[in-house]
């Protein structure tokens, strides 16, 4: 997805995971979500801050020493990952990893894409990544996307008509396109140039990388 800033808050989730080492960057600030932090011990990254209502915690971790820990009750509007995501920005952050965000349940994946929009409406940006795909946000802009032969491109309107829409460097190019939200028209393009240029001049578009299999 391309770097959006040098400060990062890195949200460690509960969802798919893989034990692949994640590369924590210089001032990178790690928060562990709930069941997360079992995630974070196995790839050996140990969290700024732990947030959650513990309530998918495998019974006996113990929470570690020494580290800020903020607890929620069971009931609450806000998802352990958006109470990162608030957490994040309280304290200046504007550009997220949200890590292991997808699969798992269907309804926390599509939560934390309505996080990213979250994000977008603070001023801030993010993306999520699983084992095998990634999903970022795009509203009013362009986004540049390195080419992995290992990964197809998707894009998808969200949240209404996304007008002005363009992809470069694609296998299936578009140019000044509307996409709406009733039919998937950017599903599984494969870039071919050196990098994928998408834009958008007015809406908002999910953009998805998913590996192909075998791959």
């Amino acid at each position: 997805m391309g770097a959006l800033d040098e400060k990062r808050c890195v949200i460690v989730c509960a969802g798919e995971r893989d034990k692949k080492p994640f590369r924590r960057k210089p001032g990178d600030f790690v928060i562990c979500c709930d069941d997360g932090l079992t995630a974070a011990r196995e790839i050996g990254l140990r969290p700024d801050l732990i947030v959650g209502d513990f309530d998918s915690l495998p019974p006996g971790e113990a929470l570690p020493e020494g580290v800020e820990t903020l607890r929620f009750p069971v009931m609450k509007d806000d998802t352990d990952s958006m109470i990162a995501v608030r957490e994040g920005l309280s304290r200046g952050y504007r550009e997220f990893v949200l890590l292991y965000a997808l699969g798992g349940r269907l309804d926390h994946t599509f939560a934390n894409i309505q996080t990213l929009a979250f994000l977008l409406d603070h001023g801030a940006d993010g993306v999520l990544l699983g084992p095998d795909d990634w999903v970022g946000i795009l509203r009013n802009g362009k986004r540049r996307i390195p080419r992995d032969d290992t990964y197809t491109l998707s894009v998808f309107a969200y949240g209404g008509t996304a007008r002005g829409v363009g992809i470069e460097g694609a296998l299936y190019p578009l140019r000044d396109a509307a996409l709406d939200c009733s039919f998937p028209i950017g599903l599984g393009n494969r870039i071919t140039a050196d990098e994928a240029v998408v834009s958008v001049r007015e809406g908002t578009l999910i953009l998805m990388g998913s590996r192909l299999q075998g791959q």
